[in-house]
């Protein structure tokens, strides 16, 4: 609303002018100041609430943009960079709400489930936890531990990659007794050295350094997926526990939205449908509407043939296709399609 009146700002003071009476409607030039920069600070906001909504990032990137989030609140309130000039009233109100938003932090160091989704991403494991949380990192850190060793128990198992040391029962020749017996004793030692290091899937992937984060090579939003799917082998545990972690959402969003549409399919004569049947035909419809946004354009132009054809089909919701059909448009569908 605030960007729409900056934009017509002209239009509206003229419209103003030319009504006398709700000239007490026009405003000043400090305040239009002041809601020009209202916008300027807004927008970042508005930037993160749409990357949450329509990009859906997955449960292991979003650590990074409460984290982005808090930054931004914070030259916010304290003016700081590009907010250096910020309006004082504009400031103290982002500082009004600072506790509530400290209270949703609250709850989310206490979310176990976000972290661990978070470590499981080989590109970051712990390191940026213990970057950006400080003197919280190791308590957080041994949250999400036993979070995973709450959900998949196996985790928990020890086991060690280094084999132990054969220890030989004779004693070679030349070799005195009490020579024999200092081997031994410090071969045992050193059995239960490596006895002692041997660690868990878990630990040892805690323990070892993220890979290098390169924007060109391993930046990419199906990254995550592929480097699992490549290393499910080398890690089966962790990699039973990022199957079940990694598919989950940042955010209610696109449930909310799935479930928005169920109007469409519970009507007055169908108020009675089992559980079971508004389960299949919901994630039937949302598998049809994401194969119609990967395949918009072929279903225009089968859509356009349909209705050349047949004249009046039925076989088209018009609020599936957003751009009108021009009528002097030609047809490249392919060779193998089916109508």
């Amino acid at each position: 609303m605030i960007a729409q009146f900056l934009e017509l700002e002209a239009e509206y003071t003229a419209f103003i002018e030319s009504h006398p009476q709700v000239e007490c409607l026009l405003l000043s030039k400090a305040e239009i100041v002041v809601l020009t920069q209202l916008a300027h600070v807004l927008k970042p906001f508005k930037d993160y609430t749409l990357k949450v909504s329509e990009d859906m990032p997955s449960l292991a990137r979003s650590l990074e943009l409460y984290w982005d989030l808090d930054d931004l609140l914070r030259q916010v309130i304290n003016g700081e960079g590009k907010y250096a000039d910020l309006n004082v009233t504009i400031r103290a109100s982002f500082k009004a709400r600072e506790a509530k938003y400290v209270k949703y932090q609250d709850k989310l160091a206490k979310n176990a489930m976000i972290y661990a989704a978070h470590i499981l991403d080989p590109r970051c494991k712990t390191s940026m936890i213990k970057d950006m949380l400080t003197d919280q990192a190791e308590t957080t850190i041994e949250v999400a531990r036993k979070y995973f060793k709450t959900e998949w128990p196996e985790l928990a198992t020890i086991s060690s990659s280094n084999p132990s040391p054969t220890v030989s029962v004779e004693r070679p020749p030349r070799v005195s007794i009490a020579h024999w017996k200092s081997i031994q004793n410090k071969r045992a030692k050193e059995a239960e050295s490596l006895a002692s290091q041997a660690t868990s899937e878990l630990e040892r992937w805690l323990h070892l350094d993220a890979i290098e984060w390169d924007d060109k090579i391993n930046n990419g939003p199906e990254f995550v997926r592929l480097w699992w799917k490549e290393h499910a082998a080398e890690w089966p545990l962790l990699a039973k526990a990022a199957r079940d972690l990694l598919p989950c959402s940042a955010s209610e969003v696109d449930v909310e939205r799935l479930f928005s549409g169920c109007r469409d399919e519970i009507g007055i004569r169908r108020h009675s449908l089992r559980p079971d049947t508004v389960r299949v035909l919901t994630l039937l419809r949302s598998a049809y509407c994401t194969e119609d946004d990967v395949d918009k354009t072929l279903i225009k132009e089968a859509m356009k043939l349909d209705l050349d054809t047949l004249g009046n089909s039925i076989l088209w919701r018009p609020d599936d296709i957003y751009e009108e059909i021009d009528e002097g448009n030609t047809l490249n569908l392919p060779s193998n399609i089916i109508c």
